[in-house]
């Protein structure tokens, strides 16, 4: 509804500027210098809109052009998260579903893609030390408190007690 009152508001003004210049026809005297160019009233208007028609697709593919590598690279971007974030559920799903040896390396993998990373890390660990690889779990731990992971809950402490 709103495109149709639009095009019949293009096509008013079209029929009155039409109307209007068929009623007065009027020439438009141009001097530029030696040089002298008449030209009737309808014509000028019509090359006024076609340059303005003309200049604002030029403006639509320079601006699509100049910001092509931008779209590039950010669907790029949003390709890998979209795989992060798919990697990142099925490890989840697996750590719910107590599949914790093949939980662990997905974690540990999201960690150094830099996903998450210090909670992957302690997820890796905590998936480690489920699936029985104590060894593992302690340098994921080690890993994931070296990037700022703060076990207020002293968890880590209490699976570093398990293990050992």
């Amino acid at each position: 509804m709103k495109k149709l009152l639009i095009l019949l508001g293009v096509l008013l003004i079209a029929v009155l500027l039409g109307l209007g210049v068929a009623k007065v026809p009027g020439i438009l005297i141009l001097q530029l210098g030696q040089k002298t160019i008449a030209a009737p009233i309808w014509l000028i208007i019509f090359g006024l809109i076609v340059l303005i028609l003309v200049l604002y697709f030029l403006f639509k593919i320079l601006s699509f052009v100049i910001y092509m590598p931008v779209n590039w690279k950010n669907s790029f971007l949003n390709l890998k998260a979209r795989k992060r974030e798919k990697i990142f559920s099925e490890a989840l799903n697996l750590y719910m579903l107590k599949n914790y040896s093949k939980a662990w390396p997905k974690f540990q993998d999201l960690g150094r893609a830099g996903y998450f990373v210090p909670q992957t890390y302690y997820l890796a660990a905590d998936a480690a030390k489920e699936a029985g690889e104590s060894g593992i779990a302690i340098d994921l731990l080690v890993k994931a408190s070296r990037l700022g992971f703060e076990d207020s809950m002293g968890v880590a402490k209490k699976i570093r007690e398990g293990l050992i």
